[in-house]
């Protein structure tokens, strides 16, 4: 039984014309396949499902599981696994987080140098040198409005990550919490590999703006840049809830026109996961903004201008009746 529970837009926007089961069969997103692995430790296992449907019915839509009893277990030298159609990255506190979930501290976890360096690494530079990963922090990214060049510091307090190929469990209740955690881990992921370029060489844009990445794993990232219309610095706080969502929240100079609200920005994270379009839209407000602002301060002046105007009209024109005045007598 295969599990598909993590797909980014970029995934469904690439397969948009294909139906539900194409894109099962090709494995589109981050899914795990349900099986049985071969254990050193013997593990008291559920010998028949356990599981109860939710009533369609009812008020009730969650599914419930019964007890373990002698009855319906069995003990044996297996315990079952999810096997990921793809490794997935995770920092230390969701690492331990699964452990703890699973109660299994053999679960197979590989020790990566640092996950936003490898997070940026791409695949076909597994084997490349620490001097070479360190110089990926730097990524450049083409957008219509020009070229960003991010800055992905390391992420703070994570000296090391892993990579998760597999995760061992004992009870079918514990996969939807193991989901939950994971699918937080994945959206953290999918935004800050947003701001990589792939390895592909941009050219023929110039660099508008430089971009500072700091991110907390699995829940912040804050994106520093300069506001390029004030010149002052600006910044995206992005948060990741334990459920995927992302929330955003945008911190300006005091003074400063606020281009969108928070809520537009948060449903544009979560319409495409990407920091690089968060950054271009917020700009294209921005300059919409500042102009707009532009034009009311130009239509504020002229109206203050316009008394005085008529001011020096009517000084004029009273000099002129005064002038011919004098001439008739």
């Amino acid at each position: 039984m295969s599990l598909t529970f993590f797909t980014t837009p970029r995934d469904l926007l690439m397969q948009a014309n294909a139906d539900v089961a194409r894109l099962v069969e090709d494995g589109i997103g981050v899914s795990a396949n349900v099986g049985v692995a071969a254990s050193l430790t013997a593990h008291k296992l559920p010998k028949q499902a356990l599981h109860q449907l939710p009533d369609l019915l009812g008020e009730s839509s969650e599914v419930t599981f019964e007890v373990l009893d002698e009855e319906k277990q069995c003990t044996v030298p297996a315990t079952y696994c999810l096997r990921m159609n793809r490794p997935v990255l995770l920092c230390s506190s969701i690492a331990k987080e699964i452990q703890a979930l699973t109660e299994m501290q053999d679960t197979v976890l590989t020790r990566v140098p640092h996950l936003h360096i490898s997070l940026l690494q791409p695949a076909s530079n597994a084997g490349a040198d620490t001097a070479s990963i360190s110089n990926r922090r730097r990524q450049d990214v083409a957008l219509p409005s020009g070229t960003l060049s991010f800055n992905v510091n390391e992420a703070k307090g994570e000296e090391s990550a892993f990579q998760l190929n597999e995760i061992l469990f004992t009870h079918p209740a514990q996969v939807a919490k193991v989901i939950t955690v994971l699918r937080q881990q994945l959206v953290y992921n999918s935004l800050i590999q947003s701001c990589s370029s792939s390895g592909k060489v941009v050219q023929g844009k110039q660099i508008i703006n430089v971009v500072d990445i700091q991110g907390q794993p699995p829940g912040k990232i804050l994106v520093t840049f300069e506001d390029r219309t004030t010149q002052n610095l600006a910044c995206v706080l992005l948060k990741v809830a334990l459920d995927g969502l992302v929330s955003c929240e945008l911190h300006l100079v005091e003074g400063d026109p606020v281009p969108c609200s928070n809520e537009m920005l948060t449903r544009i994270a979560y319409s495409c996961l990407s920091i690089p379009v968060i950054l271009h839209t917020l700009h294209r407000h921005t300059v919409e903004a500042h102009q707009k602002s532009t034009l009311n301060t130009t239509a504020t002046e002229s109206s203050h201008n316009e008394p005085n105007q008529r001011k020096r009209k009517r000084s004029h024109s009273d000099e002129d009746d005064f002038d011919s005045k004098r001439m008739r007598l």
